[in-house]
This record gives C-alpha cells, structure tokens and sequence, in this order.
C-alpha cells in the first residue's frame, strides 16, 4: 500500500472512528508519509481526540485492529498526540500529513 492509498483510507473511515470514539483527526508519519518504507516498515499514525474524550485501552485495541484490517498491514504505530514527547513532536510535525 502507498502513501496516497493510506491516506485515502484513513479519509474513509474517520468520520466512523469520530463517532465512535472521539478520534477527529488522524495523520500518517514516518516512512510512509515520506514514502522512503520498505517491506518491513510498519504505518506510523497519531491522532487527536475531542475535548474531554479519552480512548481506554480497549478501545485503542479495537480501533487499531480496524486499522490494521482496512490498510493490510500487520503492524501500525497508533499514537494520541497529546502524550508525546515535545521533542518527538517537533520531528513528527516535520512529515506529518492530516487527513
């Protein structure tokens, strides 16, 4: 899968991962936003949640796992912005592509 097929997808099925559990903005990073992934790279993604939401632990397993089926791949890197590492965040900032 390339860049723009991810990226087409994740435009998909935000609005479902919105409803469902607060997610209002998802982007790609990484090697796939900077289409430089190999065979082995796994989809890195952040995201944001709404005001006041927070997405348990369950429910980032369930939304990963919808993830991982929609884009085919085994492994995804699914990060809330709000706990990153503010100097992680101003490398992700550098690639990042919102959908």
């Amino acid at each position: 899968m390339e860049r723009a097929e991810i990226i087409s997808t994740l435009r998909e099925v935000l609005p479902q991962l919105q409803q469902e559990f607060g997610i209002y903005k998802i982007g790609l990073f990484g090697s796939y936003a900077r289409q430089q992934h190999t065979a082995k790279s796994d989809i890195d993604l952040v995201y944001e949640l709404e005001e006041g939401k927070t997405l348990g632990f369950r429910n980032k397993l369930e939304v990963e796992k919808r993830l991982k089926k929609r884009l085919g791949k085994k492994k995804i890197e699914f990060i809330n912005y709000r706990y990153l590492n503010p100097v992680i965040r101003v490398e992700l900032l550098k690639d990042v592509i919102y959908v």
